[in-house]
């Protein structure tokens, strides 16, 4: 695999020199600004060999550099040994920003450094931030297409819609809501506005796909006039449900790549989000204004209707059920002996979570790390790899399955990590808590309190030992809800 990153670093930078460019910006990104990509746009993976979920990557013709957070120091450190990158350290003192690194870098020419850039991978902020420094840039077409002979196509999974029943609000409302806001924006009548994220595309729309791996998204460009609205999307994806569906509400349905083309709106002004992809704003510059605005849909999302609230209630009872069911098959395993890898315990998880006829699939990959691969925030096993487990230490294995709920990125995710072991190293001050009584109770509790404190399960046997994090608010709200149960430690106990 290193041999393999050293020949497509050469062969990139030979076609670098071939095109006048003296460094090339590699982000993690797609035209969609997501967060998970599909395989197609993972570029700086195939590039640098770093498997992490965020990092940018910079290629010069004497040097590469790879900057990521610190979930991943550990990681990139890792998976870049021998290959033509160093890591960069985001966020440590004296560690510059890639627009910073740049801008050193041109200092040690005559004259200004060109850097190349792909418009549909590189975002508005990112644009902004090179364009802010004494720097050439120029847009090229994906070079990737050259070397990577088996790059993946786009994903093209179909469309399901939503229940109304599900979702708690119709698409006509949302729409009608959305209008509203924009049209507070502009001071024209004849406006458009152009969605790429797909998580606000699935919410506004009711509807749901499989073309990002652990989110329920359909890649699609969306255009919201004040009278009309365009679904841009390939055509295999929309099945007769999903056109009639669209058909209802006043929705068109053209090509993915039609976006490029709007002139037949008439539109006078284009409004933009933020997170809109370079490629669309080469094409807005025909346009005799474009805006740059702040979409108003996330704030519309984060007031939780009912049945949104009952659908994540749902779904972490029964997640609770499979992580209960998970906890003491891991017990009895390290009871007798089993011989069991971090893997197995990913394997055995996922199909606990599968076995529920309304799970979709993971909310992220397993987290399931044992010994010294519990530093590597983001570790996700291989079999080949993965570490045997003994009847100590600890095991983390966070909560990742998803379920279709009402949420646009019908997540089950949680602040919680979850660490079992066969017994207690150490007195524990903290009173045991009947399993079948609280375990389905903690998931729906962590979702409450995600962000305010962290939940430790350890196992021991039919018990369930309870600790909370530092956070007094998060303390006080766990003891209250569980004051009813005799069992349970008093609200003193958690101070």
């Amino acid at each position: 695999m290193k041999q393999q990153i050293i020949d497509r670093v050469a062969a990139l930078r030979q076609w670098m020199s071939a095109q006048g460019i003296d460094c090339l910006v590699v982000p993690t990104a797609d035209p969609h600004d997501s967060e998970y990509l599909p395989a197609r746009w993972q570029t700086r993976q195939w590039l640098t060999g770093f498997t992490g979920s965020a990092g940018l990557a910079l290629l010069a013709h004497e040097g590469g550099w790879l900057w990521t957070d610190s979930r991943y120091f550990l990681q990139a450190e890792q998976e870049l040994a021998g290959t033509p990158f160093h890591l960069m350290r985001e966020g440590e003192a004296d560690v510059p920003t890639p627009a910073q690194w740049l801008e050193s870098l041109a200092q040690d020419l005559s004259r200004p450094l060109t850097v190349g850039y792909v418009p549909e991978m590189t975002s508005l902020d990112l644009f902004e931030s090179l364009q802010a420094k004494n720097l050439v840039l120029q847009p090229t077409a994906a070079p990737f297409d050259l070397f990577w002979t088996d790059r993946p196509e786009r994903p093209q999974s179909t469309i399901v819609v939503q229940a109304e029943a599900d979702a708690g609000q119709s698409v006509a409302d949302k729409l009608r809501q959305v209008r509203q806001r924009l049209a507070e924006q502009t001071e024209t009548a004849a406006w458009g506005c152009l969605l790429n994220d797909l998580s606000e595309i699935a919410w506004l729309l009711n509807i749901r796909g499989a073309d990002v791996d652990y989110n329920p998204f359909v890649l699609a460009y969306f255009l919201l006039t004040p009278s009309g609205a365009t679904l841009f999307v390939d055509a295999a994806k929309v099945s007769d449900a999903a056109r009639a569906h669209l058909a209802a509400n006043g929705i068109a349905v053209r090509g993915y790549e039609d976006w490029a083309d709007l002139t037949a709106y008439g539109l006078e002004e284009l409004l933009l989000p933020r997170g809109m992809n370079c490629a669309v704003l080469q094409c807005s510059r025909g346009y005799e204004r474009t805006a740059w605005i702040d979409s108003p849909i996330p704030l519309l999302r984060a007031v939780k209707n009912a049945a949104e609230v009952d659908g994540f209630r749902r779904s972490m009872e029964r997640d609770g059920v499979a992580m209960v069911r998970f906890m003491r098959w891991l017990d009895e395993a390290m009871a007798t002996g089993q011989q069991l890898t971090e893997y197995d315990v990913h394997l055995r998880l996922t199909a606990l979570r599968a076995e529920n006829d309304r799970f979709c699939s993971l909310s992220f990959p397993t987290i399931a790390a044992y010994g010294p691969n519990g530093a590597i925030v983001h570790y996700e096993p291989e079999a080949e790899t993965a570490t045997p487990l003994a009847p100590r230490g600890t095991r983390t294995a966070p909560p990742t399955s998803r379920a279709p709920s009402p949420s646009a990125r019908s997540r089950t995710r949680s602040a919680a990590s979850i660490r079992s072991c066969s017994a207690p190293t150490s007195p524990w001050p903290w009173a045991p808590i009947p399993r079948a009584q609280w375990a389905c109770r903690l998931m729906p509790w962590a979702v409450r309190t995600c962000g305010s404190m962290a939940l430790t399960l350890v196992t021991a046997r039919a018990t369930v030992w309870v600790r909370a994090s530092a956070f007094t608010r998060g303390r006080t709200r766990f003891a209250r809800m569980c004051a009813p149960a005799p069992s349970c430690p008093s609200a003193q106990a958690w101070s």
